[in-house]
């Protein structure tokens, strides 16, 4: 598809290159479109906000209508919201080259609004003029050629489908790997976005993907940058491979490392579980203490603290937790977090209650009880989808390899078990993915347990 387009970038196109056109959008969507749209919002070239059109009568609505009417049929998009504005962002403190930046690109309003309702244009990526902006200087406009930018809703949809595209060239080639995630073995191939996880037991798989994906990716302008990949290790019976400080991977040198973050979550190469826990931990209390200058400021009441902690903090802190594993060490870590995040926040309030324990300020909702009710809403999740989806094909996965000497490796629904006994909700877990399955009542009952966090198990 790629191919295709360079070649037809300097030819109108036609209806019958896309999908059907269909009807275009109303004054209605216009205007629900322009409602889900954020405030504080950077303006474009041609300094229009999203305030400023979020207030225009209604006329300049059925004109900005009729003109993205026009676009819908035609292909054409007006020139000037192909010029756009780079801002460079510091990816990192202290940055010391071009690579230490990220590109924001600054579009027009009125671009943004179409692409929301039209996004089946592709010729505005190929025709954007640009300018640099830094420290309030510009530079003249230039032709972009390769690339999309971040900060236009098109972006993302176009990213995604050269990479699946890039993706299907390569496993056609290969032959032993599984996109529709229905056949889940070694190797396996893991892709959201642009972040990718190859996971295999043979290094010669992983010469073969990194090599036939290069050659693949170049071929559409993209390439693999070593410094953002990383190479972990899993093997009980070997722990000595993890000291290589990099491997050889295809043409690549690859970092080994220990552990690595996917969409937010740890794995690790000893299968540190405590470590996801401290994680989301640390991350709590940084949000805490970025929010005190805040609340000393404000002497909030504390009902108004509490609803701070449960819809800003918490979220943070139980991120990822209903699909890990947990122990009773990490309950007991969760728990000693909640009581100490708010006992200083209690510190601030203007009414500083008579108990700080989250049992009484929380109203029983605690932080480890919120878990247990995220598992099995995640569980019921899970029961109610069909025998062949990926969420139950992954459950069941199991990887052929020799366990070693000691404790039974403790799983995902080895901790739902355990805390349904404690919650005392085990009978209903049979029948949790039936429809008339009482999900509130659940919640309600482990809520209104008397579940101890430090208890034995």
């Amino acid at each position: 598809m790629y191919r295709k387009v360079m070649i037809m970038r300097d030819s109108p196109l036609r209806e019958t290159d896309h999908w059907p056109i269909g009807p275009p959008p109303t004054e209605e969507h216009i205007q629900s479109f322009l409602r889900r749209m954020r405030n504080g919002t950077a303006a474009g070239v041609d300094t229009v906000n999203v305030e400023l059109l979020k207030a225009a009568p209604e006329p300049l609505i059925k004109e900005l209508t009729e003109l993205i009417s026009d676009i819908w049929f035609q292909n054409k998009v007006p020139s000037e919201w192909l010029t756009t504005i780079q801002i460079p962002i510091p990816k990192k403190g202290r940055p010391k080259r071009i690579e230490d930046f990220r590109r924001i690109t600054l579009c027009s309003v009125a671009y943004k609004l179409d692409f929301n309702g039209t996004d089946r244009i592709i010729n505005a990526c190929l025709y954007e003029e640009t300018i640099l902006q830094d420290n309030g200087c510009r530079t003249t406009k230039y032709r972009k050629t390769t690339g999309v930018k971040q900060g236009c809703p098109l972006s993302p949809n176009l990213f995604v489908i050269i990479l699946h595209a890039i993706l299907e060239t390569v496993t056609a080639v290969l032959g032993n790997y599984d996109l529709s995630g229905i056949n889940l073995s070694l190797p396996l191939l893991l892709a959201y976005a642009d972040d990718l996880i190859l996971l295999t037991d043979n290094k010669n798989d992983l010469d073969r993907f990194v090599e036939e994906f290069s050659d693949v990716a170049q071929e559409v302008g993209l390439r693999i940058n070593p410094e953002k990949c990383e190479l972990l290790i899993r093997d009980p019976h070997k722990v000595e491979l993890n000291d290589v400080p990099t491997l050889q991977v295809g043409k690549l040198n690859i970092k080994v490392v220990e552990k690595m973050k996917y969409l937010g979550t740890y794995i690790t190469s000893n299968l540190n579980r405590p470590l996801v826990v401290r994680d989301r931990i640390k991350m709590a209390y940084k949000i805490t203490h970025s929010l005190l200058p805040f609340l000393r400021l404000h002497k909030l009441p504390m009902n108004l603290i509490t609803k701070i902690y449960n819809t800003v903090i918490a979220p943070v802190a139980i991120y990822g937790l209903k699909a890990s594993t947990m122990t009773r060490r990490n309950r007991i870590s969760l728990t000693n977090m909640e009581r100490q995040i708010l006992r200083i926040m209690s510190d601030t309030s203007s009414d500083k209650p008579s108990s700080t324990q989250p049992k009484i300020m929380l109203q029983n909702k605690t932080i480890v009880k919120r878990v247990m009710v995220q598992r099995i809403r995640y569980h019921r999740h899970i029961e109610r989808r069909p025998h062949d989806h990926i969420l139950k094909v992954a459950r069941r996965f199991r990887i052929n390899s020799k366990y070693k000497v000691g404790r039974p490796c403790f799983i995902w629904e080895d901790t739902l078990l355990k805390e349904a006994a404690k919650s005392g909700t085990t009978d209903l877990l049979p029948n949790v993915g039936d429809d008339e399955f009482d999900m509130k009542a659940v919640e309600q009952a482990i809520y209104d347990g008397n579940i101890s966090e430090e208890e034995e198990e």
